[in-house]
């Protein structure tokens, strides 16, 4: 049965809020989880927001206001199943920021892509299955900003909001192709990753594009703005592309500067960048 309705979220942001939360999931045996992060403005991304839905209601818990760590008994018992659509990213964040631990996890993603549906992503699969349009104005939000306008709050809600009916159509149709074993091997990596690693390693160089077609001189040269923009990104904790683009960095080790000032010519290296980064 779809949900006839979704009321407001509520705003988890105190610790008697998140208090209320908690006692309210106690019994509850299916746990609709999501995060949003702010990894597209911070060098090492941190979680803004985690929603969290019982099937019926949703709350907006906010780890920039209130201690969340909490969370944590929720998270690691097995006996209550937690519910992520694509699971990885979050739980690897979650865990480099609060060291939390997983058990009981169902990733809806996960169960999609085993049982055949061909564009497995949240606003696709919402779209076909329950009718539900998801808007793409927030798909790059600064998720920092506070107060949360509304219509932000609302984007983020949808995450979690029909997981759980999602997730008993997917069994169902897991059992009758005999994939539900697969999805539980799924599950066992997820709980056992890695907390997130710095984003950008040193030999994240190679990875920009046309890197592989310059001369060895000016590889070396790339590696080394590389490994510098990423120094500075993180003294600022900000991501490096938004220091300097890639491709900056790759006009520059084509054509080192000979002065401070030669480093305009390079298109992506504004005034501001020069200041910061010469």
């Amino acid at each position: 049965m779809v949900r006839s309705a979704v009321q407001p979220p509520t705003l988890v942001d105190t610790p008697e809020t998140l208090k209320t939360m908690l006692s309210c999931l106690e019994d509850v045996p299916f746990i609709a989880i999501d995060c949003e992060m702010d990894s597209f403005y911070s060098y090492w991304g941190k979680v803004c927001l985690i929603q969290i839905g019982d099937g019926s209601n949703e709350w907006i818990v906010d780890p920039l206001a209130v201690d969340v760590r909490p969370l944590g008994e929720l998270l690691a018992d097995g006996k209550r199943i937690k519910l992520f659509h694509d699971a990885e990213y979050d739980i690897r964040q979650l865990k480099a920021d609060y060291e939390f631990t997983f058990s009981g996890l169902f990733d809806t993603r996960a169960a999609c892509a085993l049982s055949g549906v061909k564009a497995p992503g949240l606003a696709s699969v919402l779209h076909e299955r329950f009718g539900v349009k998801v808007s793409k104005k927030h798909q790059r939000a600064d998720w920092t900003i506070r107060p949360l306008p509304e219509d932000m709050l609302a984007y983020a809600q949808l995450d979690v909001a029909y997981l759980i009916q999602l997730r008993e159509q997917l069994v169902e149709e897991l059992q009758a192709q005999g994939r539900i074993e697969m999805l539980e091997t799924e599950h066992g990596r997820l709980e056992n990753l890695d907390a997130a690693p710095d984003p950008y390693p040193d030999d994240g160089y190679g990875r920009i594009k046309g890197s592989h077609k310059i001369d060895p001189r000016a590889r070396r040269r790339l590696r080394e703005l590389y490994i510098e923009r990423n120094r500075v990104a993180r003294e600022r904790d900000r991501a490096p592309f938004r220091t300097l683009n890639d491709q900056a960095l790759l006009s520059i080790a084509l054509d080192p500067p000979q002065r401070r000032d030669d480093l305009l010519k390079h298109k992506g290296v504004t005034p501001r960048a020069l200041r910061h980064l010469a």
